[in-house]
């Protein structure tokens, strides 16, 4: 009786751990567009219609540390949340997403740390919209297969807004083309924290 009691609570302190944690992919981005928006209240110098976001994080500037730490603590919280993720989905594809999700979050954390070293910067902001970007697109795969229409079409149709606009919408600046990448971003990883938290 003692063993089994013992597993029940084991078992229901899983599941509202399990619970809380859907609720970090929120927290991350949350911290995420803090540190951003906070750098550039920070930067009079810096100009959304002729820049990027990296040039925030530029170690020559004296609040870049806003900008990388923001992105760090965002980084790791994403890292826990894309394992949270892997009981989302009943499929290879979706743990294969929450795989990917987990790589991406890995190169966010390195679009900080090699703020000062250009080509792993480029290298790791490139890797982790890319790499976030696949894991939207199997997401959504992993969703339709399980049955759940509504949640896996945002999900796919996020994937296709961004790719396609990205390549349509002649942006003026960099700057522009990434937040609009990361709202699509925000939107769905509060489509997923929806799904998760509502899923029976």
């Amino acid at each position: 009786m003692f063993s089994l009691s013992k597993n029940l609570i084991v078992e229901k302190a899983t599941v509202v751990t399990m619970k809380y944690a859907f609720y970090l992919g929120v927290l991350g981005g949350a911290i995420a567009w803090a540190a951003i928006i906070m750098s550039i209240i920070l930067s009079p110098w810096w100009d959304i219609w002729t820049g990027n976001l990296s040039q925030l994080g530029s170690v020559e500037r004296p609040y870049s540390y806003v900008y990388n730490t923001g992105l760090t603590i965002a980084g790791i919280i994403f890292g826990i949340y894309s394992v949270s993720l892997i009981d989302v989905t009943k499929s290879r594809v979706g743990a294969l997403a929450s795989g990917i999700f987990l790589i991406a979050s890995v190169h966010l954390i390195g679009v900080a740390i090699f703020a000062s070293q250009p080509d792993l910067h480029t290298f790791s902001s490139g890797e982790f919209f890319g790499l976030t970007s696949l894991a939207i697109i199997f997401f959504g795969i992993a969703l339709l297969s399980d049955g759940h229409w509504k949640h896996g079409a945002l999900s796919l149709s996020l994937f296709a807004i961004g790719w396609g606009g990205s390549i349509i919408i002649d942006f003026p600046s960099n700057a522009f083309l990434e937040v609009y990448n990361l709202i699509l971003m925000t939107i769905w990883v509060l489509t997923l924290t929806h799904y998760s938290l509502t899923k029976k």
